[in-house]
């Protein structure tokens, strides 16, 4: 796995929306009920620009915790592919000069970039109905020098963990092992 700030495990994911496919930071989290992607993503995909777009006037939602209290996240029907973590991913930091820095002791954030086909092999899972939404988990990724996390991310939560017939993992060691699916069945849009 990958080691993330608040002793979260990432993974390396492949997500796809309708014809748009995007590799992604997963993380792993066995309390969530359902997978949340963040807005970061949903642009990545080509999904929606915003929490205020349109294109979500009509979604299906459900509550979700934030930093700024419950929100309703709409739902949007992804098939999620776990990968093999191996050389694949590489931290970006924010461009900021040493002048910027000094002014304002803090950086403009980072995020974690996935070489798109590197990280295989990957285990495909059915499509679940995930939701959209800055989660507060993604929060726990943030660093008060380098600043908060501003990537494309993929909460994984039972709708997709539960799926795989044997997942094994060691939160001290960051490792996570599993029996990809034999039997892939997609969740409906709804």
């Amino acid at each position: 796995g990958i080691q993330l700030p608040g002793s979260l495990l990432g993974v390396p994911v492949q997500v796809r929306a309708g014809k748009k496919s995007a590799a992604m930071l997963g993380i792993v989290s066995t309390g969530s009920m359902f997978s949340i992607m963040n807005w970061q993503a949903a642009e990545e995909l080509k999904l929606a620009s915003g929490p205020h777009d349109p294109a979500f006037a009509n979604a299906t939602k459900v509550a979700g915790a934030t930093k700024a209290g419950v929100v309703e996240m709409p739902l949007v029907n992804i098939k999620v592919s776990l990968c093999a973590d191996g050389d694949t991913a590489v931290v970006r930091v924010g461009g900021l000069t040493k002048e910027e820095f000094e002014d304002t002791g803090k950086g403009r954030g980072w995020r974690l970039e996935l070489r798109q086909g590197a990280a295989k092999p990957c285990a495909e899972f059915g499509r679940v109905n995930a939701g959209v939404g800055d989660a507060l988990e993604f929060e726990l990724l943030g660093d008060s020098v380098v600043g908060g996390f501003n990537g494309p991310a993929v909460m994984l939560g039972q709708d997709v963990l539960a799926q795989a017939p044997r997942l094994t993992f060691s939160t001290k060691d960051r490792l996570l092992w599993l029996d990809p699916p034999r039997r892939i069945v997609d969740a409906e849009p709804l």
